[in-house]
């Protein structure tokens, strides 16, 4: 008579292969082709545990950057070029990034939406592009006031492979005024910074 081990009551069943001569506390680890062993827990990368190195910082020094007409998408520009093919990213001067080593990178812009006229409401859209395709959602701002600067912010984790690559745009949607765009902001406080109309930071990932 054939029984299933799954009908084996638990007191008669036997434990994993390699048990008997386990090192105390080790624990039994998936070897990926079928087969398991016993490993000190301590060589088990704990997902958990990431630290982020910073790799690039960069901002704008234009005092503003704005489409050439409604529904024309700009490509939104950092500042100047950094890093080389043998750095684990690096960006030209047009914004656009690209990553040498493959990993998980964190990477944070910060648009600073604004407007001059007094036309009707203008109506701004910003996009994350990877690979030249749209990921994620648009982010966008409304400005119906010259003057005002509306901060916002796009964090997003990519598992890059090599050669990929991540830009942005901003288009002025033809639901509003021909008007608006990324505007920088000069701050008359002594040794404060200007904030700039767009910056970008990308961290990697990494198991500590």
């Amino acid at each position: 008579m054939t029984i299933e081990h799954k009908d084996i009551v638990d007191g008669e069943r036997h434990e994993p292969k390699g048990a008997s001569t386990a090192t105390l506390d080790y624990i039994l680890k998936s070897d990926g082709d079928g087969s398991t062993s016993f490993v000190d827990p301590a060589s088990i990368i704990d997902v958990g545990a990431l630290t982020s190195t910073l790799l690039l910082a960069g901002f704008s020094t234009a005092g503003e950057q704005e489409p050439a007409g409604l529904d024309v998408a700009m490509n939104v520009e950092f500042g100047a070029a950094f890093g080389s093919p043998a750095s684990p990213v690096e960006m030209n001067s047009a914004g656009l990034v690209t990553f040498n080593q493959a990993g998980s990178y964190t990477v944070r812009v910060i648009f600073q939406y604004g407007r001059t006229g007094s036309q009707s409401q203008a109506n701004l859209h910003a996009r994350l592009l990877l690979n030249g395709a749209q990921l994620g959602n648009s982010v966008s701002a409304s400005v119906d006031t010259a003057g005002i600067l509306i901060a916002s912010s796009i964090t997003s984790t990519i598992n890059a492979s090599i050669g990929d690559t991540v830009s942005y745009q901003l288009v002025r949607d033809s639901s509003g005024a021909d008007q608006g765009g990324l505007f920088a902001s000069v701050v008359s406080a002594v040794g404060w910074n200007f904030s700039p109309s767009a910056s970008i930071v990308i961290e990697r990932l990494q198991a500590s």
